[in-house]
């Protein structure tokens, strides 16, 4: 499994996190990161949006919690997004391997990389998905690693 924070990046986190599936429920729209999907432009578009970011309060740090510690933190990023009046659709992150559990997450439109590094930070999480209209979906690692 993924190592974290405490323990450092590795090359098998990055490569999870590279090779993982996010998809949104409503409209549905599957991506990975680094291709562009027209889906996720046209959505962006549809809501006057041109950047986003796909965040999960899951697991915090790759460190896997229980099913009812993760609804509970999840419940809480989504009261955080609608209590700022965020468009956001509901989804998950996906393992396409099933080793890593798929965890709860949403695309939170309107955005930008700086704000998305500092909710990564605050959700404990080790990345974030930024999606900016017309280019490829990209990591943010929110600990300083590079990709």
């Amino acid at each position: 499994m993924p190592r974290n924070k405490s323990q450092g990046f590795d090359e098998q986190l990055k490569t999870a996190y590279q090779q993982a599936i996010y998809r949104i429920f409503m409209p549905p729209i599957s991506w990975k990161i680094g291709t562009v999907e027209p889906g996720i432009d046209k959505l962006l578009q549809a809501n006057g949006a041109k950047k986003a970011i796909f965040l999960t309060a899951s697991n915090p740090y790759s460190n896997i919690c229980s099913v009812q510690k993760n609804k509970e933190a999840n419940e809480a990023l989504l009261a955080w997004i609608k209590e700022n009046n965020y468009t956001f659709f509901e989804g998950q992150g996906e393992d396409p391997l099933g080793v890593w559990p798929p965890e709860q997450s949403f695309l939170i439109l309107g955005i930008n990389a700086k704000e998305a590094l500092v909710l990564g930070q605050d959700w404990q999480q080790n990345a974030v998905v930024f999606v900016e209209a017309n280019k490829p979906p990209t990591l943010l690692w929110c600990n300083g690693f590079s990709n």
